[in-house]
């Protein structure tokens, strides 16, 4: 949670107090932290507070060791499209004040637009039945044009984004999610690291 907040704000200086609240963690989980980052460089301490150092280096030393996997994923088949399936998620979620965020291709579409995806990927913290029945989805094991993300930490909702009235994860969660998927995973956040995040 920590290494997320100080990523998604690269040049930002913070108390470690205020970093501890915005993460949310303990302030004594936030010091131990922030001693193991300043002994690897990657935080600077100054008279204001301490800052990121080497925001590059630690996304790769992340993302090394960051899998999506860790989240548990349910895969279904909707009649709609992808679009039409995250189109109905924000009408569903939205009044309900649900937490969802778009990520993988579904996410990457609205940050840095390319060319077509063939499922709807997104992170959701409510009940998966009502989602199941107002979305018509059917699980499968084969073939799912809609995976849904049981978040295995709230963390991942940190600096969620909404683009045309739907909610995206941050772009440092999205370049997390897509940068060890097969096929065109890392191609797609290498684009979002290049044009979004620039470190």
């Amino acid at each position: 949670r920590v290494i997320r907040v100080l990523l998604t704000n690269p040049g930002r200086t913070w108390h470690l107090q205020d970093l501890a609240a915005e993460a949310p963690v303990s302030i004594g989980l936030a010091s131990r932290l922030k001693k193991r980052l300043t002994d690897l460089e990657f935080l600077r301490e100054t008279t204001g507070g301490i800052s990121l150092a080497k925001p590059g280096d630690l996304l790769d030393l992340w993302a090394k060791e960051y899998s999506y996997r860790k989240n548990e994923i349910l895969k279904y088949y909707a009649p709609s499209s992808p679009s039409e399936v995250e189109a109905r998620l924000s009408q569903f979620a939205q009044p309900r004040r649900i937490r969802y965020g778009l990520t993988m291709f579904s996410g990457a579409s609205r940050v840095v637009p390319a060319v077509g995806y063939n499922f709807a990927g997104f992170y959701f913290s409510g009940s998966t039945p009502e989602l199941e029945q107002e979305l018509q989805l059917k699980p499968v094991e084969n073939d799912a044009n809609v995976w849904v993300f049981r978040p295995y930490d709230e963390g991942v909702f940190y600096g969620l984004q909404t683009i045309d009235t739907v909610s995206v994860v941050s772009s440092v969660q999205l370049f997390l999610d897509l940068i060890n998927y097969q096929g065109r995973g890392e191609e797609r956040a290498t684009t979002i690291r290049e044009r979004l995040l620039k470190y």
